[in-house]
């Protein structure tokens, strides 16, 4: 069973802003940061980016969210990215997880 999440911002560094995902139920592994890359049409290359910089965060110590951001995406690259862990955003539309 899948979490349920509600995006928020929080006062960053001298940077200023950012974005995370809180959980609407408790959870001790928040706040999870969205890891987004952005498609028009989203091809294993797109994979791959998301996973390593999603990666990359895991490794600083961060909890993040792999999402693959595109207006269309083939059934196969669907898969794909569900089987790497990767959240699929299409036309607006938060994919639902791999069953």
């Amino acid at each position: 069973m899948g979490m349920n999440y509600r995006a928020s911002s929080v006062a960053g560094s001298e940077e200023g802003h950012g974005l995370y995902f809180a959980p609407t139920t408790g959870d001790a592994t928040w706040p999870r940061f969205p890891v987004v890359e952005a498609s028009c049409t989203a091809d294993s290359d797109d994979l791959d980016r998301a996973v390593r910089r999603t990666a990359a965060l895991a490794q600083a110590g961060f909890t993040a969210i792999g999402i693959v951001a595109c207006e269309t995406i083939s059934p196969q690259t669907l898969d794909a990215a569900r089987s790497r862990g990767l959240r699929v955003l299409t036309n607006g539309w938060l994919l639902p997880e791999a069953a």
